[in-house]
């Protein structure tokens, strides 16, 4: 069923939050980090992942978001999130969540792969570019 997943958005962001009508706000998306020489290891405060979609029926979906390092390593562990997937009138079958990463320690520079799956399948992903300054 998860190959009928359609990404709305996904997006890496300094800060998110769900309103009461489950509207999203999100602030300052980025996609890069960028470091002093010297500035590894780098322990990374906080930061948040949104991921929306639509799906293919009305149930419960497991989602699990990855952050994997440039060697290919799982950065730092992700906890599993159920999400309800509830129908809403000639709007279709949609549902987020969102993630909070907290001290996130960067090894390296390179790419790092913010990796969304549902129900254990890759249906998306974003990319982090750690950098000098």
């Amino acid at each position: 069923m998860t190959d009928k997943i359609k990404t709305n958005f996904l997006v890496v962001c300094d800060y998110a939050s769900l309103d009461a009508q489950n509207k999203a706000s999100i602030i300052g998306i980025f996609r890069n980090i960028m470091i002093p020489e010297g500035g590894l290891p780098l322990m990374y405060p906080s930061f948040y992942v949104v991921f929306n979609f639509e799906a293919p029926s009305v149930r419960k979906y497991i989602i699990q978001i990855k952050l994997i390092g440039p060697s290919g390593e799982e950065i730092c562990p992700s906890l599993p999130s159920e999400v309800d997937v509830k129908e809403v009138k000639d709007e279709g079958a949609s549902g987020g969540v969102i993630s909070r990463f907290m001290n996130v320690e960067f090894k390296e520079m390179g790419r790092y792969k913010v990796e969304v799956f549902v129900d254990g399948i890759e249906v998306e992903d974003a990319i982090i570019y750690v950098k000098k300054v």
